[in-house]
């Protein structure tokens, strides 16, 4: 010991390595939840050479050299000579990064010196390395329902959401959407071949198995090009607390990436949680079934939250949602009107959540209120920026307001940026590329959704029409006729809230050459 500092000897170099790693793995792990001012980082050097002891003493040039590497490393770095690396070559789960040859002081040689972080075996092939656009990127892998109850797979579905949500916020990272993560579901793929498909360095396992009043979270993040646990924990919690638990998960999570990735700490997720689990149970049944585009389902469960919960503000803006989406089927003003008082509830009670700026927007844009849902859209994107179904939202609004090219970028943006995007952004684009005339790319466009008959095929109807498909046209007209009997032109396009009046013409005139009644 020599005051603030630390000098132990091993037997072998792998073990002095490990030993390394492991302190400052453990010392980042202490520091979660703990102010910057009061936070230990450590600096480490590590060297192979001949020492002599002398009592509790270690002297010799192998000692200085150590020395010399501490105090090069960064705050929780660690930083080898060249004699390390070749003895430990293939024999750990590490990488290490040649910072070429410095000359320390009271040395008369320069010393080849490295860094050490956990990526790949020194020497590996790089097929396992997560892509450098990936650093301080993370996927939260759905959490796996232990309790044996399939009925509380909403449960488990929700907490990973909320997770999701919550680390988005923080702009030092890039976290993975919840449509790509969802995907895996169910499977088990390796870390590396997970990593490179998602473009992630980092992946959250976890589990969560809920009985009676009591919840079980365990929790892991794992570095994707190695498979090594950085981070894992346990917790044992009343449901009430589940809130406390979420914190503390974003709070360890992003502590560990941004300590070793930005050198930053974590700051907690400010939230509004709602006063009551009985109201979280009914907003993660409905928003279970929001997820999978069940919406008319979902908004009585919504219902039922605020009914226990008035002041849940997640609640009305998802309820919003949700009842605008019954607006597209029942084109009743009154279902726009609850739409409208849900978004506007929720604004009320968070300003700061995407979702109330979501549900007001979408409200504002079906009212034909298109410059008020620009400004909600906008906020919503800044909150949000990772959600793609916002921005294949607002890549809807961009549409109807005659912005055709820059809505379809912001599409295809959005699909490309989600390897498994929601199968409705295709039909965005579609409409967008019908209304710039690239009729074929739009029934391409189209194709992808793979049950047609559950979007009401206006445009499918119209695309096929307009380039003399006939028979295309009349199947498509036979599934509008079917699910809304009656139908005109007029009670089929009258709603839609077009700015120019050109693209809703082009549209009938589509729907009038497929035969549909005026």
């Amino acid at each position: 010991m020599a005051g603030d500092g630390v000098l132990v000897e091993f037997g072998s170099a792998v073990s002095a390595v490990q030993c390394a790693i492991d302190l400052q793995n453990g010392m980042a792990q202490a520091n979660v939840g703990v102010t910057e001012d009061r936070r230990i980082a450590l600096r480490i050097g590590v060297n192979l050479g001949d020492v002599i002891i002398e009592g509790a003493d270690l002297y010799g040039d192998g000692v200085n050299i150590a020395a010399r590497l501490e105090t090069l490393a960064e705050p929780g770095g660690i930083l080898v000579s060249h004699t390390v690396v070749s003895q430990v070559r293939g024999k750990v789960q590490l990488s290490f990064e040649d910072l070429g040859e410095r000359s320390l002081k009271n040395l008369t040689e320069p010393v080849r010196v490295y860094r050490v972080s956990a990526g790949k075996p020194a020497g590996e092939a790089e097929a396992g390395d997560a892509p450098a656009s990936s650093r301080g990127s993370i996927a939260v892998l759905p959490f796996t329902n232990m309790s044996g109850d399939p009925e509380q797979e909403y449960f488990a579905n929700g907490l990973t959401e909320d997770i999701i949500t919550e680390l988005s916020h923080f702009k030092s990272l890039r976290v993975t959407a919840r449509n790509s993560t969802f995907h895996f579901k169910g499977n088990a793929p390796k870390l590396i071949e997970l990593g490179r498909e998602l473009k992630v360095a980092y992946v959250l396992e976890s589990s969560v198995r809920k009985a009676g009043g009591r919840v079980r979270v365990t929790a892991q993040l794992v570095e994707t090009g190695t498979g090594s646990h950085l981070w894992a924990q346990r917790y044992d919690r009343d449901l009430a607390d589940i809130f406390a638990v979420q914190d503390e998960l974003i709070s360890a999570m992003v502590s560990t990436i941004e300590g070793r990735m930005v050198a930053a700490g974590a700051v907690s997720a400010q939230r509004k949680p709602p006063q009551s689990w009985s109201a979280y149970d009914f907003f993660l049944r409905g928003r279970d079934l929001t997820n999978a585009n069940r919406e008319r389902e979902a908004e009585p469960f919504f219902a039922k939250a605020i009914a226990i919960d008035p002041d849940f503000a997640q609640a009305h803006a998802f309820r919003g949602i949700c009842l605008v989406i019954k607006y597209f089927f029942d084109h009743d003003a009154r279902t726009l009107d609850q739409a409208q008082k849900s978004g506007n509830r929720a604004l009320e009670l968070d300003s700061s959540d995407a979702n109330a700026h979501h549900a007001v927007a979408m409200a504002a844009l079906y009212s034909h209120e298109l410059y008020r849902a620009e400004t909600h859209f906008e906020r919503t994107i800044a909150l949000n920026p990772l959600d793609v179904s916002i921005a294949g939202d607002r890549a809807n609004w961009l549409f109807y307001t005659g912005r055709l090219d820059e809505a379809l970028r912001s599409v295809t943006d959005a699909i490309q940026r989600d390897a498994f995007a929601p199968v409705w952004l295709w039909g965005v684009r579609g409409k967008i590329l019908f209304h710039l005339r690239r009729y074929q790319e739009a029934v391409e466009a189209f194709g992808h959704i793979p049950d047609i008959s559950e979007t009401l095929p206006v445009y499918t109807t119209a695309t096929l029409a307009l380039i003399s498909d006939i028979a295309g046209a009349a199947r498509e007209k036979d599934k509008i006729m079917a699910a809304l009997p009656g139908s005109t032109i007029a009670s089929l396009t009258s709603w839609l809230p077009y700015a120019d009046p050109s693209l809703l013409e082009q549209l009938q005139d589509g729907l009038r050459k497929a035969g549909v009644p005026e």
